[in-house]
């Protein structure tokens, strides 16, 4: 009788949880206003706990300020002006300028407007005031000298012209499409189209669009949204990268500067089937939510940020101040009202907000609440109800108090972690406040049993627990664990010879364009030939072959590869020569060698990389090029463990800090390899490697016929010097 009462009460127990979780799994999906701007709350606090820090970051704001206004007028300027203000800034260098300013009506300072209104004026006067170019016409023009990026706002209200086909090609025309105007769709395994009915279904949608005018748009290289909306509280968090009027998508302002600045053509949504998950823009991934919306991660006010507009315009910006930066032109005039409330600050511009995105993007400090965030909630609020409702009929209700408390520390204490480290947002509200009243309910039911009750409770218990928070937050747990395992593998190491002072006597755009253009198919090269790029450091690329995937001919596969890239690296040497830019040669190292390959590092960043010495000899070999005069230099180990080598020996090379010998021999093509030159160089290094006195004459005689191999004329350095035989100790790297 007495355990029957047991199971009935331990029953009522868990109905009690079940509906107390249900309700807050269902308050959770509606997610009402008041619950909503709670759990807002708690991000509010963790991001004035730990803001953003304040780093020198390439973002600027021209402030349209009260002393610009005190100075050159009331708003709006004359256009003119604003003209002048795009010149200074081409001037200055700007990579971007935006503006969140409307341009939507035309400029009625303009010479042939204001004829319109003088009086008393002559007709000759009125006829040369009509003739003169207007402010828009100026305006223009200066835009169309730049990368400029116009605004738009969308909004509720039903506008004539709204999303129409000149509008389109107005704003993007240029991009490409798929699906959707202007975006590039994810082509994951999904359909295209679908992905596209995915992200239109998400996307906020507006009735209208506020426009500026035509002739400027036209002159603008990008024009983006200046829309931002506020949470149900007011607060800015989250800004808008995408929005939809009429039958089109529109970018908002900073993801077209990033755009135009870069001179990305196009932009990518990735969407799964509960909506976008991220836009990638010059090839950075943002995560959005699933309506496309990007998290801001904010830092205090900073006054470094801004620049006021006066100053521009008369000359007291100094120079470099603006070069490479994304400019945005906006107003904090107290006059003109343009404010927002945002986590860190009750009163911020709100160019200010487009300002911190981009420093957000551009110091990749994303925050993200990813589309499966929710799912971990729910079963956070499920899991924290049933662990209280199982452990206070088990232990007791002060024990289960104890418990509930250190539940909604170690909640807290995940979700700051998860903010702080991975940047993260993951709400703790619902799960307290589920535990909370679910705590209460089992008071007034008064629950408490003996050892037997909280043993068979227990049982249950250990049915219903499921694994650590963390794992089940993980994309792909398996990928994450760390560890590695012996293998063999060929590495292939590059290195652009006086690439340094090269970048020292070069602008920044001219190095970016160059590196683009020998990263691009340098990379594309060893990826032909299955190769695993583990990094590239500036204009250098490590390469390994044979790992992840396993490759029995990773030897010969590098070896093609290190011709195949020798070949390039002199068509694109010999073309930037003819450019007049003094690039150096490509140095190529090639070494095969047992490493431990697999995940390394720790809990906050791991990388799949490889560690042994046989790396640290291919970085040596491509080094060492430089002493020998060749190009390429592939170690014994890897001839012994490839097929077909064809080449010729270097020696037996003892490396900087090494004490034993490492045969090296340069690779050639099977045309080379039949040339007068490297006959020569055979038959003299033949006597060499036996000892034979008359090598240095051989080597002599070839050097004098051919005066242009580099490994005949070091060989006779090194008679010369009064070295022998093949074994050759380095004394530099």
């Amino acid at each position: 009788m007495e355990l029957t009462s047991r199971k009935r009460w331990l029953g009522k127990t868990l109905l009690v949880a079940l509906a107390v979780t249900a309700v807050f799994i269902a308050f959770q999906h509606w997610d009402p206003a008041p619950l909503q701007v709670l759990r807002m709350k708690q991000l509010d606090v963790f991001q004035r706990i730990k803001p953003r820090p304040i780093t020198p970051t390439p973002v600027t704001i021209i402030d349209i300020d009260n002393r610009s206004l005190d100075a050159v007028g009331q708003w709006p300027w004359p256009r003119t002006h604003l003209a002048l203000l795009v010149r200074h800034l081409i001037d200055h260098g700007a990579a971007a300028v935006g503006f969140d300013v409307l341009f939507a009506e035309a400029d009625q300072l303009s010479p042939a407007e204001y004829a319109k209104i003088l009086q008393g004026a002559d007709a000759n006067t009125l006829r040369v005031l009509k003739s003169l170019p207007g402010n828009d016409a100026v305006f223009a023009q200066a835009i169309g000298a730049g990368r400029v990026v116009l605004g738009q706002a969308l909004t509720s209200e039903l506008r004539p012209g709204t999303a129409t086909k000149d509008a389109r090609k107005a704003t993007l025309g240029h991009m490409k499409s798929d699906s959707l105007p202007f975006f590039s769709i994810d082509k994951g395994s999904a359909d295209p189209r679908e992905l596209a009915k995915t992200v239109w279904r998400h996307v906020r949608g507006f009735n209208g669009i506020v426009r500026s005018r035509p002739e400027l748009e036209r002159a603008a290289k990008g024009i983006g949204a200046t829309t931002v909306e506020s949470e149900a509280d007011g607060v800015v968090r989250r800004i808008p990268l995408i929005l939809r009027a009429g039958d089109y998508l529109y970018p908002s302002l900073g993801v077209e500067m990033l755009r135009v600045a870069t001179g990305t053509s196009s932009i990518m949504t990735k969407s799964n089937a509960l909506g976008m998950t991220s836009m990638v823009v010059a090839k950075v991934d943002i995560p959005t939510d699933e309506n496309g919306r990007s998290w801001i991660r904010y830092t205090p006010q900073n006054p470094n940020r801004y620049v006021s507009a006066v100053d521009l315009l008369t000359g007291k910006v100094p120079a470099g101040r603006l070069r490479g930066h994304l400019v945005l032109v906006g107003a904090s005039a107290s006059a003109l009202g343009d404010v927002r409330e945002t986590p860190l600050n009750p009163v911020m511009p709100g160019v200010e907000i487009h300002a911190q995105w981009l420093e957000t993007v551009l110091t990749r400090s994303f925050l993200k609440r990813p589309n499966y965030i929710l799912g971990i909630e729910y079963l956070v609020t499920a899991l924290f109800c049933l662990v209280l409702a199982l452990t206070i009929p088990l232990a007791g209700a002060l024990t289960g108090l104890l418990i509930g408390v250190a539940g909604v520390a170690g909640l807290g204490g995940i979700s700051w972690y998860l903010f702080v480290d991975k940047g993260i947002l993951l709400g703790v509200t619902y799960p307290v406040l589920a535990g909370f009243l679910l705590y209460t309910s089992l008071l007034v039911v008064n629950y408490l049993r003996e050892e037997t009750q909280r043993r068979e409770v227990r049982h249950a218990f250990s049915h219903y627990l499921s694994p650590d928070l963390v794992s089940q937050i993980t994309d792909d747990p398996a990928k994450l664990q760390l560890g590695g395992e012996n293998r063999e593998l060929t590495f292939l190491f590059t290195d652009l010879a006086s690439f340094t002072s090269l970048v020292e006597k070069s602008g920044p755009h001219l190095i970016v364009e160059l590196l683009n253009d020998y990263l691009e198919p340098t990379c594309d090269i060893v990826m032909k030939h299955g190769g695993t790029i583990d990094k590239i450091v500036g204009d250098a690329i490590h390469a390994m072959f044979g790992a992840p995937n396993e490759q029995p001919d990773h030897a010969d596969r590098a070896v093609a590869c290190a011709l195949e890239l020798d070949e390039f690296c002199r068509k694109f040497e010999k073309e930037k020569h003819e450019q007049g830019i003094p690039l150096g040669i490509t140095r190529i190292g090639v070494n095969t060698g047992t490493v431990v390959v697999g995940n390394f590092g720790g809990k906050s960043r791991f990388d799949y990389t490889a560690h042994g010495d046989a790396i640290n000899t291919a970085a040596r070999l491509e080094s060492v090029n430089k002493h020998l005069g060749t190009r390429v230099c592939i170690s014994k180990t890897t001839l012994d463990a490839g097929s077909g080598f064809i080449g010729r020996p270097v020696g037996e090379l003892v490396l900087k800090g090494k004490e034993e010998g490492l045969g090296t021999f340069e690779p050639l093509s099977a045309e080379d390899a039949e040339s007068p030159h490297v006959k020569a160089y055979l038959a003299a290094y033949e006597l060499m490697a036996k000892g034979d006195p008359g090598a240095r004459d051989a080597f002599a005689r070839a050097a004098e016929q051919f005066p242009d191999d580099p490994l005949i004329a070091f060989h006779l350095a090194r008679f010369t010097a009064g070295q022998t035989g093949t074994r050759i100790v380095m004394s530099e790297k």
